[in-house]
């Protein structure tokens, strides 16, 4: 690709130690990239790595143009990220990727028509499913990355392409967990002009990882902003796998209790509408009695030294689904010893 010419789509890897991960996640994304290499660049940014990741990537170019920065420090994954759309990246929309995940094969010319085909758009909204990132190993590594997911494996059962009035409808899809949607990076494809416009929205501070919903889901937040209330596309077929790893694990209560209420929070202070708030923040309080119950039980999970009785009330005490989901987890071992049936007709 001549080096003025703007591409329309950037994939963009950041990536730190991964260097194995990242290997296979190229071997898989190279030659599918270079098919659409007049419309694809593949950009990775690698955070100050001190395991392979340079002579990974040396290798992999002998195959495809990768636009490859090496950080002289690590800055952090949030700004790391960032670094990748706003400063690395020339295409007119950006994909982020985190190097355990896969695109699937064949997948890929059918995002980048659906992109040409709707040229005004400024988000695309990829499904997707989960894998262990050993299972996503295999299917490179013996499937050729092609997969056809079930949909009881997908974030979104509804395969069915197509125009949404607004970016919020997506809520509305059939899925998973509504209130958690747009968190995995690889489900969204963003114009990139629209992205850095609205960057400044989020204060990405390195060290604070989690502490606040712009260092836990930048990402997000910036596109919560761009597309409030505006059109976006819905692709349904599953185009990618997004790898599950274990470095999320201990989080989950921070996450699930109070930096998603927050993120609910600010979709409302931008004018989604009260019923889909409403969908979603109940669909996060029917999980959040359990979360609560092992942030307590665990005492060196992230986050545990803010957990106070007087946070928990300000936060939760107008919200009968929480505390309904709180007595449904303190019950359940006793409901179980007396008869199965009767856990399940409460949680029904």
């Amino acid at each position: 690709m001549p080096a003025d010419n703007e591409p329309l789509l950037s994939i963009c890897i950041p990536t730190y130690n991964h260097a194995e991960l990242l290997r296979l996640m190229l071997s898989s994304l190279v030659p599918q990239v270079k098919e659409l290499e007049e419309d694809v660049e593949l950009v990775v940014s690698d955070n100050c790595s001190s395991d392979g990741t340079r002579e990974v990537i040396e290798s992999a170019q002998q195959f495809c143009n990768i636009r490859y920065n090496r950080n002289r420090e690590n800055i952090g994954g949030n700004a790391n990220m960032m670094l990748c759309v706003n400063e690395l990246a020339r295409g007119k929309f950006c994909w982020l990727l985190g190097d355990d995940d896969m695109i699937v094969k064949d997948t890929l010319p059918k995002i980048v028509s659906t992109l040409k085909s709707n040229p005004k758009l400024d988000y695309f909204f990829v499904n997707y499913f989960f894998k262990p990132v050993k299972e996503r190993d295999l299917i490179i590594q013996k499937r050729d990355s092609a997969y056809k997911a079930k949909p009881s494996e997908c974030w979104c059962r509804d395969f069915e392409s197509r125009h949404m009035n607004t970016w919020e409808e997506i809520f509305g899809v059939d899925n998973l967990h509504p209130s958690l949607l747009f968190t995995t990076i690889v489900c969204s494809i963003f114009r990139r002009s629209s992205w850095i416009a609205h960057s400044k929205s989020v204060n990405v501070k390195e060290g604070s990882a989690n502490l606040s919903i712009d260092n836990t889901f930048p990402h997000v937040v910036i596109i919560a902003h761009a597309m409030a209330g505006k059109p976006a596309f819905y692709i349904g077929e599953p185009c990618v796998l997004a790898g599950q790893g274990q470095e999320w694990g201990k989080i989950w209560p921070l996450i699930l209790l109070f930096r998603m209420n927050e993120l609910l929070d600010l979709y409302e202070r931008l004018g989604v509408k009260s019923r889909i708030i409403t969908i979603c923040r109940n669909d996060l309080l029917n999980q959040s009695g359990l979360w609560l119950i092992k942030m307590i039980i665990h005492p060196d999970t992230p986050g545990r030294q803010f957990l106070t009785i007087r946070i928990i009330f300000r936060r939760f005490l107008s919200y009968g689904i929480f505390w309904k989901s709180l007595i449904r987890v303190c019950l359940k071992p006793a409901l179980d010893k007396i008869s199965p049936s009767l856990t399940k007709n409460w949680q029904n």
